[in-house]
């Protein structure tokens, strides 16, 4: 009987792959900067020296950046990072490319598209085009004027012109 031990190398034969190609976060408006957003972290066949090795983010971006819990364990979950404030009136969706490279030479990468779509808060009032508005009227007659204003589509703004008489209310029209 003759024993053996074979060793078998492995070689960089496969590409790190996240668990989908896309991603979409929902983020306030209203989220301080420094808040880390879990991303699911890619997977390499390969053995550890091939392993996942790093992860950047390719797309150019002042509101974000993204780094590992602990940099010298590349196998766990990549962090999104809030670095400035957003504001969903400026830019409501933000989309980024998170690229995952692997221990090879050269390395091989695979790829995560984010799309960090920006929620509102109410943090603008509604606003009037002009300063004042100018109304002819008959003498006879009192108008009352009410503003609604949509808070969730910000340009559905509305005025009524209500005509007020002795037995109530004459006239309904929008401005």
């Amino acid at each position: 009987m003759l024993k053996l031990s074979v060793e078998i190398l492995d070689i960089n034969d496969h590409s790190p792959r996240f668990p989908s190609s896309r991603v979409e976060l929902e983020v306030s408006e209203a989220t301080v900067p420094g808040v880390l957003f879990h991303i699911n972290p890619a997977e390499d066949a390969d053995g550890p020296e091939y392993g996942v090795a790093g992860y950047q983010l390719v797309s150019s971006s002042r509101h974000f950046d993204v780094r590992l819990p602990d940099p010298d364990a590349p196998f766990e979950s990549p962090l999104l990072v809030l670095l400035e404030p957003l504001d969903r009136e400026v830019q409501d969706l933000h989309q980024l490319k998170i690229v995952a490279e692997d221990g090879g030479s050269p390395a091989r990468t695979g790829s995560v598209l984010v799309d960090v779509v920006v929620t509102d808060v109410n943090d603008n009032g509604p606003q009037f085009t002009k300063n004042s508005y100018k109304v002819n009227s008959c003498l006879h007659h009192i108008y009352m004027f009410t503003v609604k204003h949509n808070t969730h589509r910000r340009r559905d703004s509305t005025v009524e012109l209500n005509r007020v008489g002795v037995g109530g209310v004459y006239m309904n029209s929008q401005l």
